[in-house]
C-alpha cells in the first residue's frame, strides 16, 4: 500500500462524532439524589448520571441499572459537585476523562465539598486532591464498592469530553486552568521536533521500524523528544516553542490542549483513516489546528494496538520534504 495524507474531514466521515459546542455556564442540579457507586446517580429512582466512562456515544465497562426503585442508603451529605469517574492511572485518561468533569470546579463552583468516584488511582488524583485543598475545597473520595450516599443538593457537570465522540471548547478552557495552577511554560523554541515512542514499553502500543526512523530523524537535526522522561512544564514548553510537530499518534498528542502556544504545523504518522482515533481531530479542531494525517502504518495487532511503519525512509523523505 501506498503512503498517503488524509485530514480531519476523512476521519469524520469514518467515525460518528459530535461538533455541536454547545454546553451550560451552569452546572446541572439534582435534589435528594443518591449515589450507587457502582452504578451512578438516581433521583426518583431512576438512573439520572452513570458511573461508567462513555466513549463513542455509549459506555465502557458496563452498562448501569436504568431504574432501581426505593434505594436505601447508609450515609447523608448535605451538597456537594459530584464527579462521577475518576481515572489517574494514565495521563491520557485522566486529561480527557476525568478532568471533562472539572469544569465548574474550575468555573464559579457553587460549593466547595467536591465528592470524587475513583475507579482508578494514581499519582494524578494525589495531586489534583493538593491542588483542591490549597484552593480551599473539601476533598472526599469514594470508589464503586462502596455503599450508597443521599446527597441533599447535587451539583455535576457534563463531560466537555467524551473520548472518541465529542471536545468541547469549555474542556481545553479547564485545561489552561489546570495548567496555569500546576507548572510554568517557557516555550523552548525549535525548529523540528519529533515525539518519540521508542522508549514506551514495547508490549503495547509499540511502533515497529520507529526506531530506524528516530535514528535518521537525529541524524537530520530533528529534536526527538521522550516526553515520559520529562515533568508537565518542559513538556509543553516543547510543545508550545515546536514550529513542526511530528510523531506516532497518541496520546502524547493530547498536551496541544494543555499548551499555551500551537505548533504552526502538525503531522500524525498513523495508518487510515478509518482506524484513527477521532480525538486528536476533535481537539485540534477546536484549538484552530490544520493537522495532517499521514497514512504510513500498518495494524500487525489490533488487541494490543501494534502497528509497523511499512518504510521508514520513504517517511522520512516525506518530512524533510515538509520543511521545504
Amino acid at each position: 500500500m501506498d503512503n498517503y495524507i488524509f485530514t480531519e474531514k476523512d476521519i469524520f466521515n469514518n467515525w460518528n462524532v459530535d461538533l455541536n459546542q454547545d454546553y451550560s455556564e451552569q452546572p446541572y442540579f439534582l435534589e435528594n439524589a443518591i449515589i450507587v457507586p457502582k452504578w451512578g446517580v438516581y433521583a426518583d429512582g431512576k438512573l439520572q448520571i452513570s458511573s461508567a466512562l462513555q466513549r463513542m456515544n455509549g459506555h465502557l465497562k458496563h452498562s448501569p441499572k436504568l431504574e432501581i426503585p426505593d434505594i436505601e442508603y447508609d450515609f447523608e451529605v448535605e451538597e456537594c459537585l459530584y464527579i462521577s469517574h475518576m481515572n489517574s492511572g494514565h495521563w491520557g485518561h485522566f486529561i480527557t476523562e476525568s478532568l471533562a468533569r472539572f469544569y465548574h470546579v474550575f468555573h464559579d463552583c457553587p460549593t466547595k465539598n467536591i465528592l470524587i468516584n475513583v475507579f482508578e488511582n494514581g499519582i494524578h488524583l494525589t495531586n489534583l486532591i493538593n491542588l483542591l485543598e490549597s484552593l480551599g475545597f473539601n476533598v472526599i473520595c469514594i470508589n464503586p464498592t462502596q455503599k450508597n450516599i443521599k446527597v441533599e443538593k447535587l451539583y455535576f457537570s457534563k463531560p466537555t469530553m467524551i473520548n472518541c465522540y465529542q471536545v468541547i471548547d469549555k474542556h481545553t478552557d479547564t485545561l489552561a486552568k489546570y495548567r496555569n495552577l500546576t507548572c510554568e511554560v517557557n516555550p523552548i523554541k525549535r525548529k523540528k521536533v519529533y515525539l518519540s515512542r521508542t522508549k514506551l514499553t514495547k508490549h503495547r502500543r509499540w511502533t515497529f521500524g520507529e526506531d530506524e526512523l528516530e535514528k535518521m530523524l537525529i541524524d537530520a537535526d530533528w529534536s526527538v523528544v521522550y516526553l515520559e522522561q520529562l515533568s508537565l512544564s518542559e513538556q509543553l514548553s516543547i510543545i508550545s516553542g515546536s514550529d513542526i510537530l511530528v510523531g506516532c499518534i497518541g496520546s502524547a498528542f493530547h498536551n496541544l490542549m494543555l499548551s499555551p502556544q500551537q505548533p504552526n504545523k502538525i503531522i500524525y504518522l498513523t495508518n487510515n483513516e478509518k482506524d484513527t482515533n477521532p480525538n486528536y481531530a476533535l481537539h485540534d479542531r477546536v484549538l484552530g489546528n490544520s493537522s495532517l494525517y499521514y497514512a504510513c502504518q500498518d495494524c500487525i495487532d489490533r488487541g494490543t494496538g501494534t502497528n509497523r511503519i511499512r518504510n521508514p525512509k520513504e517517511v522520512f523523505e516525506y518530512l524533510e520534504d515538509t520543511l521545504e
